[in-house]
């Protein structure tokens, strides 16, 4: 009835969050800003007559409003720019095995619970799987990490837009606060193309460039010149 592609957006959803909340984190403890929370937190269409929504909320004080917007802008704009870092990514999608293995462990659901998501997987083309089917078929993927990390990355740019479907919500005496987001935004898109971790030169499909990268398929020596040929995935 569907695909994986809902379990593959949710843990991509997650992964971000998890993500962003240890930028933001890192970012205020070195300005010294003090903060009571800061969390993310996923609404699935299923669970409202909307589409998803992705949501980062960070509680302080008022007087610290203005630096802890900063950097959430920051956060948000350079993941929207520039995507994730290899080892930053991997160090969030471990997290979040780690909370579906304990949701899996305690997941119970009442019989109305599972009339109701029959009914969102057809409205909305949610997924039926529970969070152990959902563990398993992650845990059984076979791709490299720099196929995984290209896969997150392209979800989270698509995801964040300011200009379509991002909103800024303060609460507090925020008057100059919009234009501080925006000031922040332009800043960081604006510093052009990087790379946020070391590139990885054993794995070529982590290599940057502007077209589809495929496997080698097979290779031959070739008995007159002494090299080799490969043939790749793509015929």
């Amino acid at each position: 009835m569907n695909t994986v592609q809902p379990a593959m957006f949710e843990n991509a959803i997650s992964t971000l969050g998890e993500l962003v909340v240890k930028r933001v984190r890192k970012i205020l403890k070195d300005k010294d800003i003090a903060v009571a929370d800061i969390r993310y937190g996923h609404v699935c269409s299923e669970s409202t007559p909307y589409d998803d929504s992705f949501t980062l909320y960070v509680t302080a004080g008022c007087e610290d409003a203005d630096d802890v917007l900063a950097a959430m802008t920051e956060v948000m704009s350079s993941v929207d720019a520039f995507g994730a870092g290899k080892d930053e990514f991997l160090v969030a999608e471990a997290r979040c095995m780690e909370a579906m293995a304990a949701e899996a462990s305690v997941y119970r659901k009442s019989n109305a619970e599972y009339v109701d998501r029959c009914i969102n997987s057809f409205l909305y083309n949610s997924s039926l799987a529970s969070p152990k089917e959902r563990l398993a078929f992650h845990r059984s993927r076979n791709l490299p990490d720099s196929m995984r990390l290209r896969l997150f990355n392209d979800i989270s740019m698509a995801l964040l837009d300011s200009s379509a479907n991002l909103t800024v919500r303060c609460h507090g005496d925020s008057l100059a606060l919009k234009e501080s987001f925006d000031s922040v935004w332009r800043n960081v898109t604006s510093m052009g193309a990087r790379r946020a971790s070391v590139m990885n030169m054993s794995d070529t499909m982590s290599f940057p460039g502007k077209y589809p990268k495929v496997r080698i398929k097979s290779t031959r020596k070739e008995p007159l010149s002494g090299g080799t040929s490969w043939v790749f995935s793509n015929g």
